[in-house]
């Protein structure tokens, strides 16, 4: 058997083994986070309950509105952080803004299991 032959036989038992890389969902920056959250639930992520010990500074209505909220900023543009997952792919929305009906997704990434 020659070498060409042996690899192309190796790539093909390996390549089916081989995990495509997850992306991230389709969230718009500027979107608006109770919108984002519904697109997030049809694209098959679920919150993940953070235990509300990130929001302090008087921003604690965040997480009594998203309780996926892991941490607020009490100060600047009150950017606050929030968990989903889908399967093994945990991902970070960031939002910026003051009052929780009020939050913009500001930023959108994955923390683990992305590939």
């Amino acid at each position: 058997m020659r070498l060409p032959t042996i690899l192309a036989a190796i790539l093909s038992i390996a390549a089916p083994m081989a995990a495509p890389a997850a992306t991230l969902p389709t969230v718009k920056t500027g979107t608006p986070y109770a919108s984002a959250r519904t697109a997030l639930s049809r694209q098959g992520y679920r919150p993940v309950r953070g235990d509300g010990s990130g929001c302090r500074f008087g921003r604690e209505d965040v997480c009594r509105a998203y309780p996926e909220a892991e941490t607020c900023a009490g100060t600047g543009l009150g950017n606050c952080l929030f968990l989903w997952r889908r399967g093994g792919q945990l991902i970070e929305v960031t939002t910026i803004g003051e009052e929780p009906r009020r939050l913009t997704v500001s930023r959108l990434r994955c923390r683990s299991g992305c590939g």
